[in-house]
């Protein structure tokens, strides 16, 4: 029998040590939270809603010393120019990664710096809650939230679910993104410090 197939997860969009004092010119509350709950379970966003910057949210006029993947004070998850070239380099599908300045608390002076926001486009019904170790919650709307954090957890995921594109999130599932272990294993490769990725629970379909 072969061996099965290894997924991953990552927690760097629910974990609170990847937030950084920076963010963007978000609409008002009452449409920013709609678009925010459907970033969280990974859909891609049109055009007219994709961030033109990102600024520093305090006065400073020093360049803010920033890891390869992060998250703005809003949730939305950003990662650097060098990780988005190896992501680009795999079948992403319908995800985004989208260029955006870098700019001070003044939002016009340039900090010199680019970096992408990760928006994930691509779902598959994939996790298994009733096979998951680790503490879940579960909103009224049936969407669940990991609450220990996935990098105390293997969530346990289909195996099926390795088939098709590298990167993706289960729809039920909020701010756990799931990759293939091709892009684990560059992402691992190009030492690109704090992702993490953990590997998943693998459960067979019946």
């Amino acid at each position: 029998m072969a061996n099965p197939p290894k997924i991953w997860a990552s927690d760097f969009m629910c974990g609170s040590g990847y937030i950084r004092h920076l963010d963007y010119p978000r609409p008002a509350p009452e449409v920013f939270v709609p678009r925010l709950r459907q970033y969280e379970v990974g859909t891609r966003w049109p055009d007219d809603w994709l961030p033109e910057f990102l600024f520093y949210d305090y006065k400073s006029n020093k360049p803010m010393k920033l890891p390869d993947v992060f998250q703005v004070t809003s949730g939305l998850v950003v990662v650097s120019e060098r990780l988005a070239t190896v992501l680009s380099e795999f079948d992403l599908g319908q995800t985004r990664l989208h260029r955006m300045e870098l700019r001070y608390f003044d939002e016009e002076t340039p900090d010199g710096r680019f970096f992408h926001l990760l928006n994930i486009g691509e779902q598959k019904h994939c996790f298994v809650p009733e096979a998951t170790k680790t503490e879940i919650n579960q909103f009224e709307s049936g969407t669940y939230w990991i609450s220990a954090g996935v990098a105390e957890m293997r969530p346990a995921v289909l195996a099926t679910a390795a088939e098709g594109v590298d990167l993706w999130m289960d729809p039920r599932l909020k701010r756990v993104p799931f990759f293939s272990d091709r892009l684990a294993r560059a992402i691992k490769a190009g030492k690109f410090g704090r992702t993490g990725l953990r590997e998943c629970e693998i459960v067979q379909p019946h």
